[in-house]
Parts: structure tokens; sequence; C-alpha cells
């Protein structure tokens, strides 16, 4: 009888990249305390540590990866697979072929969203004109709040003629 496998949680994976991370960060720290030049391997071992876990991992421990990566970096895909080695193409094959993997990406751009329109919306009652005009450009277009159009520069100033500036 096979034994039951821990379920994946890739958090338990970010930990340990973490603790990596700070070890080189330590590292470095001794070294510029010595007057050494700091080696700065930190995000390189990081990288190293997430392709040594990728070949043991199955495709659905690997979306699982990806799809918390990408919650942590913001739904920012490069960032993410810079972060653990999975290819860009990987990550775009699965959104066309799964569409369940499809469905999760796209919760994480929308708590992406929710995040920063939190945000936006703390500067707007924080007093930052900029946020309100942003907020009410995005969501009172109902009550005329619209951005100006931008004209055509060359249609704007079809009237005017050359002038020649004598020196």
């Amino acid at each position: 009888m096979r034994k039951p496998q821990p379920k994946f949680d890739p958090q338990h994976l970010h930990q340990q990249a973490k603790a990596i991370k700070a070890e080189c960060k330590a590292a470095d720290e001794v070294a510029r305390a010595r007057k050494e030049k700091p080696v700065n391997e930190g995000d390189a071992a990081v990288r190293n540590f997430y392709r040594k876990v990728l070949l043991t991992l199955t495709e659905s421990q690997t979306k699982a990866l990806m799809l918390d990566t990408l919650r942590r970096t913001f739904g920012i895909v490069t960032t993410a697979c810079d972060l653990t080695g999975i290819a860009y193409e990987k990550h775009l094959k699965w959104l066309t072929s799964n569409p369940r993997y499809k469905k999760k990406y796209d919760l994480v751009k929308e708590m992406t969203i929710d995040m920063v329109e939190g945000g936006l919306l703390k500067n707007a009652r924080n007093g930052s004109i900029v946020a309100q005009r942003t907020f009410l450009y995005a969501q009172a277009t109902h009550r005329g709040w619209e951005q100006n159009k931008k004209t055509d520069t060359l249609e704007k100033y079809k009237d005017v003629t050359r002038v020649k500036i004598k020196r």
C-alpha cells in the first residue's frame, strides 16, 4: 500500500527561499564589516533553489508554485517566472490549455487590482487630489468626470501660418 503524500505547500518553499536569501544577505553584511566586497548572490541562490525544486515537482505542483509566486509578485508574470525558473512560454501554455489555471490567474489579477484600488481610496480619503481625480475619472464617468480627449496636433494648428524670425 502506497504511503499518502503530504499536501504540497508552496509557502513552505517560499520560506526556504527567504531563508537562503537571508543567509546570503548576512554573508554580505559580514563581508562589508570586514571591508571586503559583498558577493550579492542572494537572488541567484534563490533562483538556483527553485530550479532544483522544479525537478522534483509534478506539473500540478509547479502550477501551484507559479500561482503562489504570482500572488506574491502582484501578478507580474516576468518576475514570477524569473524567481521560480518557470519558462514564460509554459505559463502562457497553461493559460491557453488549462481553464482552471486561467481562472486562478485571473483571480490573482483581480486581487491585485483590489489591493491597488484600496490604496488609491486610502490616499483619496487622506486628501490626495491626484488619487481623488484618478478615482473619479475611472468610476464617475456617468457624472461627467471624463479626461480630456487628446486632439490631433496637426488638426489643432492647421490655421497657424509659418512665422519667420529675423535675427
